[in-house]
């Protein structure tokens, strides 16, 4: 389960993700655990800004801290966290995972959301409903007998 400060997101972590969880989570066997910890505030020598598994962690910090400096160091030009959904509702329809199901993952209460910010990278050629309408189409005609 992904939470942040706002909302629990529960979404499935993949099998490299499974086999690694047990040996480094300590809430390993909990599924409704929280997937990354936060720092605790406060505190005196090795318990200052120890991590804390029960509280949800601060974006705000994680993007300051952390993600900013990485991008620097790697060249890349800073990148809200807004464009990284952007991203993430994009590689969704690249894999053809269905829209409500990606809604789900990305935590959206409502399917109008998606439907309404992400709905054009979901684009169907509708090839398939055409071909099944050619087919109707096509079908000899049936004799009315009266």
């Amino acid at each position: 389960m992904l939470i942040s400060n706002s909302s629990r997101v529960n979404c499935g972590v993949n099998a490299d993700w499974e086999a690694v969880l047990p040996v480094q989570h300590p809430q390993q066997h909990d599924r409704a655990a929280l997937l990354w910890p936060a720092r605790r505030c406060g505190g005196h020598g090795a318990s200052r800004g120890a991590l804390d598994y029960s509280l949800p962690f601060s974006r705000d910090s994680q993007y300051r801290k952390h993600y900013l400096p990485a991008l620097a160091k790697l060249g890349i030009p800073a990148v809200r966290w807004h464009d990284l959904r952007r991203f993430y509702a994009s590689a969704c329809a690249a894999a053809s995972i269905p829209i409500e199901r990606a809604a789900k993952y990305m935590g959206h209460a409502d399917i109008a959301t998606m439907y309404k910010h992400h709905l054009h990278l979901f684009a169907d050629s509708h090839t398939d409903d055409m071909d099944r309408l050619e087919a109707v189409a096509t079908r000899p005609a049936l004799v009315r007998i009266g």
